[in-house]
């Protein structure tokens, strides 16, 4: 059973990419509109949009990194 819930909000997101550097296994930049976006995250799509990703992780690692390190606060992460 996963023990944390990684999410990214993208509609926050400037495409800083410290996440990518930090995490490379975890995030990496979008070609579409060059944000960040979770390896293997779902999707949440709002007014055709994709705002949001989430994934749950049993281990924090380098997640908790990126999160402390994003200048827009737009990675969560949750202990669930």
């Amino acid at each position: 059973m996963p023990n944390y819930r990684i999410e990214i909000d993208r509609s926050i997101c400037q495409g800083f990419g410290a996440c990518v550097e930090l995490c490379p296994g975890g995030f990496y930049l979008s070609d579409e509109d060059g944000k960040s976006k979770l390896r293997r995250g779902e999707s949440v799509i709002e007014g055709g949009e994709n705002v949001k990703e989430f994934i749950n992780v049993d281990e924090k690692g380098c997640y908790g990194q990126a999160e402390a390190t994003c200048p827009f606060k737009a990675i969560t992460v949750t202990e669930l």
